[in-house]
């Protein structure tokens, strides 16, 4: 049986990449089985991702945010198990990135990114959610990520 904090253990053993130039290239056009090979490069070669690099399969729960007057992007991977919802991803901020698999709703989960991004002084300007990834890796589907 997988443990439920395995995906986030292995996520922050990968680090975030702190370097400016992503490591793997993620074409938002790209299908799943595209994806999916990129994937299965990032667990090949172990290096550090950003958030984008993160999300290849689920629901993609994306925000747009500013503080300081610069706007931020930002996009975690929205999961689903036993009727209860939760997130995974990478950020610089350890409350934006995993939230455990304990929320009732999505509006929950969304309401508690939203309390996360006003304590590290951000402006949540929009929330956009995914449709479901399809779990065949050989699909030709591309990834409706918005």
């Amino acid at each position: 049986m997988l443990r439920r904090d395995y995906p986030e253990s292995y996520l922050d053993a990968l680090g975030y990449n702190h370097v400016g130039a992503p490591f793997f290239k993620v074409n938002k056009a790209a299908c799943v089985r595209d994806l999916a090979d990129v994937a299965a490069g990032m667990v090949k070669f172990g290096l550090p991702i950003k958030c984008l690099e993160a999300v290849v399969l689920a629901i993609s729960i994306s925000f747009k945010s500013t503080a300081g007057g610069e706007v931020f992007r930002h996009i975690v991977l929205g999961l689903r198990w036993n009727n209860l919802y939760g997130a995974l991803g990478l950020s610089r901020r350890s409350d934006l990135m995993f939230k455990a698999l304990r929320f009732v709703t999505l509006d929950e989960l969304v309401a508690e990114f939203k309390r996360s991004y006003e304590k590290n002084g951000h402006q949540l300007l929009k929330v956009k959610l995914g449709a479901p990834i399809t779990h065949d890796k050989e699909s030709l589907e591309p990834v409706p990520w918005k």
